[in-house]
């Protein structure tokens, strides 16, 4: 893998922060943070996408208090977090900042080439949340498995956090599968753009099989054999 070691060392203080006060809080029910796993994660060094739903800001400091710190977690993410006030921090976590709504190929050859090399990375689909409900993703996440040949592993995230104290919030990690396991896989007309909205439809109807049908949202109608094995 080839983490820049100053990413490395901000991501292991960041992390080392969010376990040690989510632990406290845990300990006197100020959250109600539950973690399962439908399978064993696979070994670190193997090119893994993790793609989960997205409700809150609050499912990053989640999935990276989840999985363990063996993994050196990448993070794709929308580029306008650089302009926050604590962007300067953001700037040195281990991120490809993506500009939204103009097909951003340069992010998306970065993410590709990090996976590829072992690095394993978070992608939140949808790239933004509204009230919960599973909205319609973009296709980021299935170009960047196809170029790298990633292991796909869905996460299911329920529960929000307002009022962020005393919530039950649950992560589900599903079972880790490959593009080519999908229904709608065509390997001969796999990178056309109807392929690759029809695969990023079964990869969220993954997801969707991780959350209540309550959070359905965009693919609550839609019908497909991809259920979570």
């Amino acid at each position: 893998m080839d983490t820049p070691i100053v990413h490395r060392v901000v991501t292991w203080l960041s992390r080392g922060f969010i376990i040690n006060t989510v632990r406290l809080l845990l300990s006197v029910r100020a959250f109600d943070w539950r973690v399962q796993y439908a399978a064993p994660l696979p070994a670190s060094g193997t090119p893994l996408l993790f793609v989960s739903n997205h409700i809150e800001w609050h499912d990053a400091p989640l999935i990276g208090w989840a999985i363990p710190d063996t993994y050196h977690l990448w993070w794709f993410a929308k580029a306008e977090l650089l302009r926050h006030w604590m962007g300067w921090w953001f700037r040195m976590l281990p991120m490809i900042p993506v500009q939204r709504g103009i097909g951003d190929a340069t992010a998306l050859q970065a993410a590709i080439e990090r996976v590829r090399g072992g690095n394993p990375m978070v992608i939140f689909p949808e790239g933004t949340w509204d009230d919960g409900r599973l909205l319609r993703a973009k296709t980021g996440a299935v170009r960047i498995a196809l170029e790298s040949n990633a292991l796909i592993i869905p996460i299911g995230v329920t529960g929000r956090m307002q009022p962020l104290w005393f919530r039950q919030r649950s992560i589900t990690f599903g079972t880790p599968f490959r593009l080519e396991e999908l229904p709608s896989y065509r390997h001969t007309h796999a990178k056309s753009e109807q392929s690759l909205r029809d695969l990023t439809t079964d990869l969220m109807l993954r997801i969707a099989t991780l959350l209540p049908a309550e959070y359905h949202g965009y693919y609550a109608s839609h019908h497909t054999t991809a259920t979570e094995p």
